[in-house]
């Protein structure tokens, strides 16, 4: 009995400490998952340009940015599992070689059915380099900094996102759009090689809880956790609705007088405010030694934002709205991320396996809620309940956070069910 307690205290102990490196190893990863997303979301502001590239119709390109969530939700769940199992460092290492490797090729392409092949391939790796984020962070970081660190890490989605449409209508310009492709290609591996160097062969223990399970007891744990469908079902309504939001954002502004132009600096208002929300509010988190509040935050802030942005007719105070959405609904990720890992029903030894499952019932929700908007354009002819019913849709977001025990309310963390 006392060597078993003594091994738990120096496992608490160990775990109040950040392994050397960490920052660099998780900067690396950052920009890994950037280039990633840089290249999924490039052709989204050139579609025009990218049709006559590649002798296509702008209908074809908009599909390829449509494939991105359809490869991350069939492959979300074993993606993650992979993580847990074998740890983060080969799965994104294999994943970011797949993906360079693919991005090299895809400007070669000289139709759109060849595009289309190059372009699964190349968007298969993401969501082993994104659900891997749980992993690098309970090997490197204690839970003191968990949030901080995820919010970090998950900022690379929204990073990625900005980058690839703000910067490639002026590479494509400069360098047409294949050579944008190649430049993207060229930082994708640039990255993989930084991560190769930084990243510490073999992969540390985590700091708490070291044991591995096998991929059947990582699931089985996390489909019989509460906490796993609650977490699961507000993400699957709190990014339904964003991703419902921003896919008709143009037609919902549009008979309010706002443009094309307009339209998007509120989508990318939306995107920048949700990567300084990741840090910001994952690192309050940490400092108060809470989750809850910020979970319950998110579906707050967002059911009066989503109800301006379906009622209001002036591009600023759009965009004020648009910031508070994004600060404090994309910063909901990360924390219920490190809510997978330090919740005692879950636990680190399968938080990628966790992240896996809630990043998958986001996706759907996010095809459910942007069907549902359609449908609704379809029947009423325009979109003017939009920000009614997306509003209802973040209150239940709401009520289902208030249900999720704070895995930090109370002393130290306790051990998962086996």
């Amino acid at each position: 009995m006392r060597e078993t307690g003594g091994r738990e205290q120096d496992l608490r102990a160990a775990a109040r400490e950040r392994r050397p490196g960490s920052w660099a190893v998780l900067g690396a990863y950052v920009a890994l998952v950037a280039a990633s997303h840089v290249l999924w979301i490039s052709f989204a502001t050139v579609t025009g340009l990218a049709a006559d590239a590649f002798h296509t119709t702008e209908v074809s390109i908009g599909l390829l940015v449509s494939v991105g969530p359809l490869c991350s939700a069939a492959l979300s769940i074993p993606a993650g599992a992979i993580a847990d199992r074998y740890g983060y460092r080969t799965p994104l290492l294999w994943a970011g070689l797949a993906t360079s490797a693919f991005a090299f090729l895809r400007p070669l392409a000289g139709g759109f059915p060849m595009l289309l092949v190059l372009t699964v391939g190349l968007l298969i790796p993401q969501p082993f380099l994104i659900n891997a984020v749980a992993d690098l962070v309970n090997r490197h970081f204690p839970e003191a900094e968990a949030a901080t660190a995820t919010g970090v890490g998950t900022m690379a989605i929204f990073l990625g996102i900005t980058l690839g449409l703000v910067v490639t209508p002026g590479l494509a310009s400069a360098g047409g759009v294949r050579g944008s492709q190649v430049a993207y290609a060229g930082a994708s591996l640039a990255a993989l090689a930084v991560f190769w160097r930084l990243a510490p062969r073999p992969v540390p223990d985590r700091l708490g809880l070291p044991e591995e399970l096998r991929m059947r007891q990582a699931l089985a744990r996390v489909l019989r956790s509460a906490t796993q469908w609650k977490l699961s079902a507000a993400l699957f309504l709190g990014f339904g609705c964003y991703l419902g939001i921003t896919t008709w954002l143009e037609e919902l502004l549009r008979p309010r007088g706002i443009d094309e132009a307009g339209a998007g600096l509120v989508a990318g208002m939306i995107t920048i405010a949700g990567m300084a929300g990741s840090v910001v509010l994952g690192a309050t988190s940490d400092r108060c030694r809470r989750r809850k509040p910020f979970l319950v935050a998110a579906g707050v802030a967002a059911a009066p934002t989503l109800w301006l942005l379906g009622h209001l007719g002036s591009l600023g105070p759009l965009l004020a709205a648009a910031f508070v959405l994004g600060f404090f609904l994309l910063a909901a990720l990360p924390i219920a991320i490190a809510v997978a890992s330090e919740d005692p029903s879950l636990g680190p030894q399968v938080g990628s396996t966790a992240v896996g499952v809630v990043l998958l019932a986001g996706n759907l929700g996010g095809a459910v809620v942007v069907a549902a908007l359609g449908a609704l354009q379809r029947a009423a002819g325009d979109l003017r309940a939009a920000g009614g019913l997306t509003s209802g849709l973040a209150v239940v977001v709401a009520l289902l956070a208030l249900t999720i025990p704070d895995p930090l309310r109370g002393a130290g963390r306790r051990d998962p069910v086996a």
